[in-house]
């Protein structure tokens, strides 16, 4: 037995059918291969951004080894780190550079010991006879036999050309 079916019933049963049809391909291809590709893209960024990051530090250590080259190019040691509580023989330096100078003064500020590297402010005021001799002095302490880092430099030069500088020197040790 046989159903006849009419044109109007065949007509919507094909329509019925390109449906399904359509949904089944949504459904089982389309939608799953979108968020595939939406997965790939969204990791594909995050490795971009990894990818900039490590050629960020490939190229700070590149920079980094160019400028170790130089240094040790130059035939001279890098000044190393004192061991820590090192004000006596920071002190002698301090009075043979400063020994120079008209007159001078320190001011021992706190240490800051929350690393393995410490670091020991000491306040610095002294008076030179000309600008040069000050700008001697400063180069001396900035290049003195212990790490250091002059801070906060201030120069002033009166009427009869004393040169009066006051400033931080900052002397690391290490623990």
């Amino acid at each position: 037995m046989r159903i006849r079916l009419t044109a109007r019933e065949t007509g919507l049963l094909c329509v019925l059918l390109i449906i399904a049809v359509i949904s089944a391909y949504f459904m089982l291809f389309y939608l799953p291969i979108t968020r595939e590709i939406d997965t790939i893209e969204n990791s594909s960024m995050v490795l971009r951004e990894q990818l900039d990051a490590s050629v960020k530090r490939a190229e700070k250590r590149d920079s980094m080894v160019k400028e170790l080259n130089q240094i040790f190019e130059n035939n001279e040691e890098p000044v190393g780190l004192a061991e820590y509580d090192n004000i006596k023989q920071v002190m002698f330096e301090l009075n043979s550079i400063l020994s120079d100078t008209l007159d001078y003064s320190l001011s021992f500020g706190t240490v800051d010991t929350d690393s393995d590297i410490i670091r020991r402010s000491i306040s610095i005021n002294f008076s030179s006879n000309s600008y040069d001799s000050a700008k001697n002095i400063l180069h001396r302490l900035n290049e003195s036999a212990y790490r250091c880092m002059l801070d906060d430099i201030n120069i002033s030069i009166s009427e009869n050309q004393i040169t009066s500088v006051n400033g931080t020197i900052v002397f690391f040790e290490y623990k």
